[in-house]
């Protein structure tokens, strides 16, 4: 009779737990692991002949902006990316994120879409925008690294937590970062500017030796170091330098709380 009671006991138990998965997905990661993932991919060509300038706004994930000189189209590609600790829960979950575009005038809006509330999920959509080189664009994002490559239209970034990278640019850019370093290799055109700050992190920069600007740096916690170019009319100390690089025509900022500078001139 023993025998027979345990059976009855183990059914009971395997049609209670078959119930239950009928109505729910049984959570296989209450500790909110996230250890599954699942990604879409999207693509978009938009003719811009008429425009001239990119905002993207995003909150979480990385940023590549493009310059092509070949062409007037604008192409924005990326994917969707959820994890989650469950399989099904995140395939079922990209369906909450959303890429808008529009257009204001001659700028082309790019905007991420998701919920407030994630429920733990980790929740990203990563962008590469391929853009007539010559644009105007600004990047306002909150995390995930932003890299800027090829332009000579005015960039612009604002990151909370992330690195930005600027590299090829003939152009005036404005970067302001809380948590990340700042980095890249930029020629200025004529009086041209250059400002670049963050909180935490460092700032790294490769400048011609044929740069025009006055030039500033300063840090509150760490050293400013500048090699290859020559500054005119220089002060300072470790912490903070000025002086004048060639007529002094542009403007280079730098600053930084807590992290070093360091130019060089190529």
């Amino acid at each position: 009779m023993k025998n027979k009671k345990t059976h009855i006991l183990l059914l009971t138990t395997v049609g209670l737990f078959l119930i239950a998965a009928c109505g729910q997905i049984i959570d296989p990661d209450p500790f909110h692991n996230n250890t599954y993932t699942a990604t879409s991919g999207f693509s978009f060509t938009i003719g811009a002949a008429d425009k001239n300038a990119l905002e993207l706004r995003s909150i979480n994930g990385a940023v590549v902006v493009i310059g092509d000189s070949t062409t007037a189209d604008v192409i924005v590609s990326g994917k969707k990316i959820i994890q989650s600790d469950s399989e099904i829960d995140a395939q079922n979950y990209l369906k909450n994120l959303k890429v808008s575009i529009a257009e204001s005038g001659a700028t082309l809006l790019v905007t991420s879409e998701q919920p407030e509330k994630t429920d733990g999920r980790n929740v990203s959509i990563e962008y590469e925008i391929h853009v007539p080189r010559q644009w105007a664009t600004t990047v306002d994002l909150i995390n995930g690294g932003c890299s800027f490559e090829s332009l000579t239209g005015d960039v612009a970034a604002t990151v909370a937590n992330g690195n930005v990278a600027l590299n090829d640019l003939n152009a005036n850019a404005d970067v302001r970062i809380t948590n990340g370093q700042i980095e890249g290799a930029i020629e200025l055109p004529l009086h041209g500017v250059l400002n670049a700050q963050t909180t935490n992190g460092i700032i790294v920069f490769a400048l011609p030796k044929t740069t025009s600007a006055q030039f500033s740096a300063a840090v509150t916690n760490g050293t400013v170091n500048v090699n290859g170019l020559t500054l005119n009319d220089m002060t300072g100390s470790q912490k903070e330098i000025r002086g004048v690089i060639g007529a002094g025509d542009g403007r280079i900022s730098l600053k930084t709380t807590n992290g070093n500078i360091s130019v060089t001139g190529y």
